[in-house]
């Protein structure tokens, strides 16, 4: 179970950087693993701390320190000059001999490198703390699915600046 959610989260984060950004895709098999890899490197560098458990009343807690991924925030001003570029050579007709999966597999492999170099020296945001109860059932200790996403929301900054 958890290795299946963790690809889809993997997935998922692959489609919401595609889908932010606006980037599209023809040749999936090769570039979209190069989105998946690059979910796969930004979610490696998750930076978190778990507290000893602790009872309130008759609940056991456990803090979890989350210290969001900040990329987004860190590569905005190199995306922004990136696309500008981009886009200038696009008006100078430097792509017209191009065809759209050659334009595609430009436009995104310079991006990804731009995304990969940034995992390189990660920065990130405030922490953040979420306490999850921790759940009893016949001896096999487990979390809600709502604290799990309260921490998966945590982990990476979703505040994007927006493109210019």
């Amino acid at each position: 179970d958890a290795d299946a959610l963790y690809q889809a989260n993997i997935e998922l984060l692959a489609d919401n950087i595609l889908d932010y950004y606006g980037i599209t895709i023809s040749n999936t098999s090769t570039m979209r693993q190069g989105y998946i890899d690059l979910a796969k490197n930004i979610y490696s560098k998750v930076n978190y701390k778990v507290s000893n458990a602790y009872k309130d009343g008759t609940a056991y807690l456990v803090d979890v320190t989350v210290y969001p991924i900040d990329i987004f925030v860190q590569t905005a001003d190199e995306v922004n000059a990136y696309i500008n570029k981009f886009n200038e050579g696009v008006a100078n007709g430097d792509y017209n001999d191009y065809t759209m999966e050659q334009y595609e597999t430009e436009f995104s492999t310079g991006f990804l490198e731009i995304m990969n170099n940034a995992c390189l020296n990660m920065t990130y945001g405030e922490e953040t703390v979420v306490t999850v109860e921790i759940i009893i059932d016949d001896n096999v200790y487990y979390i809600s699915d709502k604290d799990f996403l309260e921490i998966d929301a945590a982990i990476i900054n979703s505040a994007i600046p927006v493109a210019e």
